[in-house]
């Protein structure tokens, strides 16, 4: 895999002709001298694009900021014809990356898979081996507010979805039992664990465990137009816990 990973193909408009054929309009390649992995990109109400995503890399090329630890959170903002505006390193001294982002009325959610500690623009410590950090920007990339949630072992791969009351959704694979501000046991070795959040500050409403004896991998959450919230991951057992299907094999697509 090349080392500069994030060549991101912008396709500002897909152009379809009687045959069905797309044509490209322009295109920009994004990144540093190390290794770059684009996560999400979102536009805001200005048709301003922010490409969000992690990277290792230091000062070089279109990155214009050293990394804090191993990777970071990096986010780039660039106008309509794709001519950056402004980049920003967000990160602490370990490793932050599993990126997985989202615009809301021009506030930008990041969430991240966190190892680090205090440290870097990180204001809070781990409740345990690794968290979900999640950050609050406007669209000038200034942080507004962060928090983290988890418990004593590991929570990982975040996803975050605007729900229709305004609050966010975070859910995330979770290995933790009781602790830090995670208040139900464990299912298995790792389940779906489903937290609302307060848009405006982080503060948890409520949240949800879900998982079989075995172990889950979360993949998506999606919010449907009658306000369903679907969950779609892995799981390897059959029949236990939340589960209800007997399963195929040894892994299998559970949606929920």
């Amino acid at each position: 895999m090349k080392r500069i990973i994030a060549s991101i193909l912008v396709l500002l408009a897909l152009v379809f002709s009687t045959n069905a054929q797309i044509t490209i309009n322009s295109q920009k390649t994004i990144g540093g001298s190390g290794w770059d992995d684009v996560g999400l990109a979102g536009v805001d109400s200005f048709d301003n694009h922010f490409i969000i995503g992690a990277s290792d890399s230091d000062i070089s090329f279109d990155k214009s900021e050293d990394s804090r630890g191993d990777f970071d959170i990096w986010v780039v903002k660039t106008d309509g014809n794709n001519n950056i505006l402004w980049d920003k390193t967000i990160g602490g001294s370990n490793y932050d990356s599993r990126v997985h982002s989202i615009i809301v009325n021009d506030t930008v959610f990041i969430a991240c898979s966190s190892l680090s500690d205090i440290s870097g623009e990180k204001t809070m410590d781990n409740f345990g081996l690794g968290d979900i950090w999640l950050l609050a920007l406007n669209l000038n990339g200034d942080i507004l507010w962060q928090e983290s949630y988890g418990g004593s072992e590991n929570e990982t791969y975040p996803n975050l979805v605007s729900l229709p009351n305004g609050n966010l959704l975070l859910s995330c694979n979770s290995y933790s039992g009781i602790s830090g501000n995670k208040d139900e046991e464990n299912i298995g070795s790792s389940d779906f664990w489903l937290v609302e959040l307060n848009s405006t500050n982080g503060s948890l409403l409520q949240q949800k465990t879900i998982g079989s004896v075995e172990s889950e991998s979360l993949i998506e959450t999606i919010i449907s137009p009658q306000q369903t919230i679907t969950i779609m991951g892995s799981s390897v057992t059959g029949i236990s816990g939340d589960k209800t299907d007997i399963g195929y094999g040894y892994d299998d697509i559970w949606i929920v």
